[in-house]
């Protein structure tokens, strides 16, 4: 009966959700250097309480972002702000997460307010000129099973079955089967 009353939510959330869809798949074709729509979107379905938020959201991001795997949940508040991103099966978002370019691979759990921006260099910085509006986003990559407390901070890729502490700031690529914490994120164990 369960699934049943879960497969119905989602008949209804992909139906309510068909105009918005629409305009997101019309963008990535015909303007796929604009990320405009997409991220109205993202943003407003970030905003939507409860379990109907989630059944919307785990649609939404089903067809607008590169890969989306299936029993995925992005809680309240969290939002992929590149539709480049994919998400494998099983995996778990928390409240207030925003998510670059990257690909989170099945079994990942995701505490809440981690950031995960498009690797450690976004903009290009100059002495003479400042800040530039050029951006150099990186793909990161979450491993299977890989674990990211709360607040932590991901500048970089992310090991199988590795663990991120809370509120530590990974810089350096981890390995797989590797336990980190601090600012910078340093290991204590493999």
């Amino acid at each position: 009966m369960k699934s049943l009353l879960k497969r119905i939510a989602e008949i209804v959330s992909f139906l309510l959700l068909i105009p918005i869809l629409v305009l997101v798949l019309l963008e990535r074709k015909l303007l796929p250097n604009s990320h405009t729509i997409y991220t109205i979107f993202a943003q407003c379905m970030a905003t939507i309480p409860g379990i109907i938020g989630d059944y919307l959201r785990r649609i939404f991001y089903r067809f607008a972002i590169k890969e989306c795997g299936a029993d995925f949940t992005i809680s309240f508040g969290s939002f992929f702000s590149h539709r480049e991103a994919s998400v494998g099966d099983r995996v778990y978002i928390g409240s207030g997460c925003i998510v670059g370019r990257v690909a989170i691979e099945n079994d990942v759990l995701i505490a809440s307010k981690v950031s995960i921006p498009s690797g450690r260099h976004q903009h290009q910085m100059s002495c003479s000129q400042g800040a530039s509006r050029e951006v150099n986003y990186e793909q990161l990559t979450i491993g299977q099973g890989a674990w990211i407390g709360e607040g932590a901070m991901i500048l970089a890729s992310v090991g199988e079955k590795s663990v991120v502490g809370a509120g530590s700031v990974l810089v350096k690529s981890i390995d797989a089967n590797v336990t980190v914490v601090g600012n910078p994120a340093r290991e204590i164990s493999k």
